[in-house]
């Protein structure tokens, strides 16, 4: 068997800092590059701290890599995503888990050794390697303890352990089926692993038909199941993702059959019993049943529900399905892969293997056999003994399809170390469903459908306390770059054979013209942007801080250096903002002189106090519930103008809301950029004079990240915003210590005295619904009946109208 290494990344992480430390003391020097990597450098350990939470557990998960080698910037932008809302919640004070692991088996690494004739566990390892390394350069803070890796037999005894619980009951079965064979990668693949052009998702081949015996899960005995389940209240704003799971598993509405006329190119009809003596014929056939024929009640129910259960209780179907679904096809004919679990035995037949013989592991390759692909080669491994009768048989060939090994991880990441069963339904009491899973929106059909019908499964067996593996999804979009291809032949050119000349591109060498567009990152389309490049050129805090800014995460993301003179701009600000700080503390005669009168001084006070509450209530909204980081990043910004924008010496030396405004302003940022965040704290920390202490939620013996985030004052008025129908009606502020307090009755009871409220609830209110942030802001949606008083008033009309005439 092969041995894998899974490489421990040893970071020190004390919990408490008993002596904290200096910063670096440039800030007489402009910042540049050089000084952000000595500063990346000097804080490393620090930003990956723990900080011990007193509230409940946060799961942010965002989905595991495949090992490729190198990180792209899709990487950079997802992790940088997920490391920020850990670090929200972690000055929020939850106990945040935040793992990582490796997607590493499939087709893309055994083709990648093959071609470079190694190994493909030789070239995962290495690759898992070279990709580590990288992200800690990012000063990303996971959970490298629970470090997870689907190739290890140590993770996938227990995916095989799950198969044999499907094959238990009932759930995995072999036939005979037409399948997707791509002759690229000699393997099959499932429907939906086939694009509309009839080619295959990995080798872009046209797949071929085959007659195949093959593995399959019955996922459409869940199909019901997951279909209402994505109505649940428990799955927080999935918004489209909800539209994109229904279509994708489709109606479930108990009927098969071919003896009707089907429409022409379809293989769906729909029946009318009521008006359609054929279809009342039809439904009677099928026991379907009929609401009123004739003035007749003909009453199918009871008849339907006794042939249900006894189809069920004889395991030959009766679960609603839906007509568009097929099962799960999970063969893999490759060899880089979880086996399956099964032994063929001529006598026996399907013989699975004993729960004690797990994990059935992949035999050895030696390096001569670089080029072997399928496990048939190894004719040794696959004779073995019948676990039932002891004559000779031989194991299942094929391996399982990468997306069974993903359709489970986020429960082992909670107890990565368990031999004795995948994981302890302990360990996910008050953890799971996954607090937010983040992912690109391409894994939002397959890979999710997957994850939910596996959570499904597992908690029918009684082993996990929810059947919804995800509470928030947070969808990112891609990163696009930049592409010029020529007009005429489609070639695609890189950017510097590119010139423009006036409005238009054309190629250097041959003046032909050229399409420029953005289109998904890629390296055969020269559009790509290599993130060493960044980390070397900007540094790690700055690359974050980009890759972040300007477009929510849901959106997708131009790649372009345009928008980086805003990045290092704000940056600098920052750093003079700390420059400016220091220098007027130590000016001893601005402590003594009132340059500002008393009223002037309060005046200063009050629009500070103000700003502070109003950035910290809208940046703590969108890194908190909207997640809409860009818009955070924002908010960040506007507070620091704010601090930059006239304020005279005396204010910044001697007022207790500058200094206030300043260390929440650092402390916010440094879930951004934490190595930039702890320089600036460790500055501000040495000025003079300090007037802010802990009753003012800072404590200066401790580095930033350890901070409490900062929260508005109790008398500070927020927003109470009403919606009639959508549109906003009132906007009213109420002090937040009372906005938290409200529940909706007394909410409705006062946004109705607004006259711009209750001149559009006049027709009555159909429902209500009451969204409150605390701290942040609260939201009442009002639905009324005006609609359906609209179209009643128009209909009498229409009869008065046709009357007179």
């Amino acid at each position: 068997m092969f041995s894998y290494r899974i490489l421990k990344i040893v970071v020190r992480r004390p919990t408490v800092f008993s002596r904290y430390k200096s910063s670096l003391g440039l800030w007489n020097h402009d910042i540049t590059t050089n000084i952000k990597l000595d500063i990346e450098k000097y804080w490393a350990k620090e930003i990956l701290c723990n900080k011990i939470g007193n509230k409940d557990t946060y799961y942010v998960l965002p989905m595991f890599p495949y090992p490729s080698g190198n990180l792209h910037m899709g990487h950079v932008r997802v992790y940088s995503i997920s490391d920020t809302i850990a670090r929200f919640q972690e000055l929020e004070g939850k106990n945040v888990i935040h793992p990582i692991g490796w997607d590493a088996f499939g087709l893309p690494a055994e083709n990648a050794a093959i071609e470079r004739n190694t190994l493909p566990h030789i070239w995962t390892d290495t690759n898992i390697s070279a990709m580590k390394e990288q992200l800690v350069q990012l000063g990303f803070k996971f959970d490298w303890n629970r470090e997870i890796s689907t190739c290890d037999p140590k993770y996938y005894k227990w995916t095989q352990y799950i198969f044999l619980k499907l094959f238990e009951n009932g759930l995995a079965y072999q036939c005979k089926a037409k399948v997707n064979w791509d002759p690229i990668d000699q393997t099959v693949l499932a429907d939906e692993q086939v694009d509309d052009s009839g080619c295959s998702w990995r080798s872009g081949v046209k797949v071929e038909e085959k007659i195949l015996t093959q593995w399959f899960i019955k996922t459409t005995k869940y199909a019901k199941h997951l279909y209402e389940g994505l109505n649940s209240k428990s799955l927080d704003n999935w918004k489209d993702i909800i539209n994109l799971q229904k279509h994708w598993i489709g109606e479930c509405n108990v009927f098969v059959a071919d003896n009707i006329n089907y429409p022409e190119g379809r293989d769906v009809y729909i029946a009318c019993p009521s008006i359609d003596s054929e279809d009342y014929k039809l439904c009677l056939s099928l026991n379907i049943p009929i609401a009123k024929t004739n003035d007749k009640i003909v009453d199918k129910i009871s008849e339907n529900e006794r042939a249900i259960d006894l189809a069920q209780k004889n395991n030959c179907g009766g679960y609603f399905v839906s007509s568009k679904l097929k099962d799960w096809l999970i063969s893999r004919q490759r060899f880089w892969g979880t086996p399956i679990p099964i032994i063929h035995c001529p006598n026996c037949g399907i013989v699975p293997v004993p729960y004690e013989d797990l994990p059935v592991v992949l035999p050895e390759i030696s390096t001569q056999e670089t080029r072997v692909s399928k496990l048939t080669s190894f004719k040794s491994w696959q004779n073995c003994k019948c676990p039932k009768c002891s004559s000779d048989a031989t194991r299942e060939s094929d391996t399982m399809d990468t997306f069974v090994d993903s359709s489970w991880y986020y429960y082992r990441f909670l107890d990565p170390n368990n031999d004795k069963k995948p994981f302890d339904k302990e360990k996910l009491m008050g953890v799971t469903p996954v607090n937010c899973y983040i992912g690109g929106k391409e894994h939002a059909v397959l890979h999710l459908y997957y994850t939910r019908f596996m959570s499904y499964f597992l908690h029918s067996l009684g082993l996990t306390p929810t059947q919804e593996p995800f509470k928030k999804l947070l969808v990112q979009g891609m990163i696009m770059g930049q592409s010029y291809k020529t007009k005429n032949t489609g070639k695609y050119l890189p950017p510097e054979n590119v010139e423009k000349i006036g409005n238009e591109y054309k190629e250097r060498e041959t003046g032909e013209p050229v399409l420029v567009q953005w289109e998904k990152m890629s390296k055969s389309k020269y559009n790509g942007e290599n993130p060493e490049r960044l980390l070397s050129t900007y540094g790690c805090d700055t690359t974050r801080l980009l890759i972040l800014a300007d477009v929510p995460p849901a959106t997708s993301r131009r790649w372009s250096d345009t928008t980086l003179p805003g990045v290092l701009n704000f940056q600098h600000r920052l750093w003079i903002t700390i420059r400016d700080f220091l220098m007027h503390k130590q000016n001893v005669e601005l402590s003594t002189k009132n340059i500002l009168s008393e009223k002037e001084f309060k005046e200063y006070e009050n629009k500070l106090w103000n700003s502070r509450n109003y950035f910290i209530a809208t940046a703590t909204y969108h890194f908190k519930y909207t997640h809409k980081l860009s818009v955070g990043i924002s908010r960040l910004q506007s507070l620091t103008n704010v601090l930059r924008n006239n304020i005279p010496p005396q204010i910044i030396a001697n007022s207790k809301e500058y200094e206030k405004s300043l260390a929440s302003l650092i402390i916010m940022l440094s879930i951004i950029t934490p190595h930039f965040g702890c320089e600036l704290w460790a500055g501000m920390r040495s000025a003079p004079n300090r007037i802010c202490d802990n009753a003012d939620g800072i404590d200066w013996n401790q580095e930033v990240v350890q901070q409490r985030w900062p929260i508005v004052d109790e008398s500070y008025p927020l927003s109470l915003q009403c919606k009639v129908d959508g549109a906003d009606r009132c906007d009213l502020k109420i002090e937040a210590n009372k906005l938290n307090s409200l529940d909706l009755d007394r909410v409705l009871q006062i946004v109705i005295e607004e006259k711009g409220v209750a001149e559009r609830i006049k027709h009555g209110i159909l429902r209500t619904k009451y969204e409150l942030y605390p701290n942040c802001r609260a939201i009442l949606h009002i639905f009324t009946n005006r609609k359906a008083k609209n179209k009643l008033q128009l209909e009498k009309e229409k009869e008065t109208f046709s009357s007179q005439a």
